[in-house]
């Protein structure tokens, strides 16, 4: 059995650090990465730096800490995704004061 639980680790945190996962509900310092469509695990992010990164899940498996590179790629895919997600909320909001912008100069007229 600890031979069977060594190579799930293994696999789980090969795909976390070669970036074999989605990325989603991110929160100030820590966001979902969900490996397999199926598996989620949580990274804490803590303070924006890399070796700062913890991955912990629902208590299905516990990993092996990670190495500082592994850590730096993980960091580098929560980078861009915060930024796409940042750049979406703004068009989202771009979007909405445009729409009330036009409603208000509807009801003016």
């Amino acid at each position: 059995m600890d031979e069977l639980i060594k190579q799930v680790q293994a696999y789980f945190t090969l795909a976390l650090s070669r970036g074999d996962y989605n990325l989603s509900d991110p929160h100030p310092g820590y966001i979902t990465a969900t490996v397999d469509e199926k598996y989620k695990f949580t990274i804490w992010y803590g303070s924006g730096e890399p070796r700062y990164i913890s991955i912990w899940n629902n208590g299905f498996i516990q990993l092996p800490p990670f190495t500082l590179e592994q850590q730096e790629a993980i960091w580098q895919d929560i980078q861009v995704y915060l930024s796409i997600k940042r750049e979406v909320m703004r068009e989202d909001r771009l979007n909405e004061l445009r729409a009330e912008i036009n409603r208000l100069e509807a009801e003016r007229e």
